[in-house]
């Protein structure tokens, strides 16, 4: 049966190993399955067959898969039916429950907010934010202008649109350049910087193999000398060097 992404952007980050694309949920054109990233099955309620399959609970599969964290883990038509259920729910309370319940809803909202956790990869490819779709639109401005743009004239061609977008994930405008291809890359550097887009456990391995070749946890001044990614970068993903280092169990 033939599969459908409905309202992402491309280009699309294909699963290592496994189906589909990150950030992204396949489902077929009638709307009544999606696809398992793990083994490729056809399913209505992923969440479940995650659980019950792969002993995957529904947060860690949106976390491993780049979905939003209110992304339905269910075909559209499972979807409306829960949907429906609850809005039948709705009618039934009293308005005190229903002034409870709006509380409890705020009260998520503000944590979610205060934490300030990154936006899903689904979220921002739905924005046309993504890496790979900054690294595109980096690329047409320069084949529009017939050289590699400057800050300035990538400003001027998008309104400046894009780049908060683009330091907030790369760290820098001349970083982002060197992802696509546009300037050299950095001599003596030990990052492969020709790499389009790193994602969260990319950045993590940087520490454990800098950890293992070393001897010792990296630095701030082990980030200017370029043997990692760029600083801001891990302060967007993971809030510091304290709580990356942490991540990384280093």
């Amino acid at each position: 049966m033939k599969l459908q992404y409905l309202n992402y952007k491309l280009p699309l980050k294909p699963v290592t190993d496994g189906f589909g694309y990150l950030g992204t949920l396949a489902q077929t054109e009638d709307g009544c399955q999606v696809q398992c990233h793990v083994c490729g099955l056809l399913v209505e309620n992923l969440g479940y067959h995650a659980w019950v399959k792969h002993q995957i609970k529904a947060v860690e599969y949106r976390a491993t898969f780049q979905l939003g964290r209110t992304t339905p883990l269910c075909s559209d038509q499972l979807s409306e039916k829960c949907k429906e259920t609850k809005r039948l729910a709705w009618s039934q309370m009293s308005e005190d429950e229903r002034e409870a319940r709006r509380n409890l809803m705020r009260e998520a909202q503000t944590r979610a907010v205060r934490i300030g956790k990154p936006r899903s990869l689904e979220a921002l490819n739905k924005d046309g934010m993504c890496p790979d779709q900054l690294i595109e639109k980096i690329k047409q401005c320069a084949d529009k202008l017939k050289h590699s743009p400057t800050l300035s004239e990538f400003r001027t061609e998008y309104d400046g649109k894009y780049e908060g977008a683009i330091k907030r994930t790369f760290g820098s405008w001349n970083a982002a350049k060197e992802m696509s291809g546009l300037v050299k890359c950095k001599t003596g550097s030990r990052v492969p910087h020709n790499r389009i887009a790193f994602t969260n456990e990319d950045l993590l391995a940087f520490l454990r193999s800098f950890k293992k070749e070393k001897g010792t946890v990296p630095t701030y001044s082990d980030w200017r000398r370029g043997f990692l990614p760029s600083y801001y970068l891990y302060k967007h993903r993971f809030g510091g060097i304290a709580k990356a280092r942490e991540a990384a169990g280093i």
